[in-house]
């Protein structure tokens, strides 16, 4: 995140506002997305943010600020590993 962890911290959480739920989830209309590995590029994006976001705001010891970046991740990726290990740091 470099030296501007505010700025990163904000710019992560507004990113991971924008995500309500895995895109096309309950059509098929929108199948593409998945057969041209956009919604793969999806996750991983997602994930990363939410990693950065979780580790950032674990430092800052705002534990619901963890959970939240968690839950968006975990949404997308449930079995990512860096995700997991970070949920398993608050227990």
């Amino acid at each position: 995140p470099g030296t501007d962890r505010d700025g990163c911290r904000e710019a992560l959480t507004h990113a991971l506002e924008l995500v309500g739920g895995i895109p096309a989830s309950n059509s098929r209309i929108f199948a593409w997305l998945d057969e041209e590995g956009i919604l793969g590029e999806i996750t991983r994006a997602v994930s990363t943010a939410a990693t950065m976001l979780a580790v950032l705001e674990l430092e800052s010891g705002h534990t619901e600020h963890v959970r939240y970046a968690l839950g968006k991740g975990l949404m997308f990726s449930p079995g990512d590993r860096h995700l997991l290990d970070l949920e398993k740091r608050l227990v």
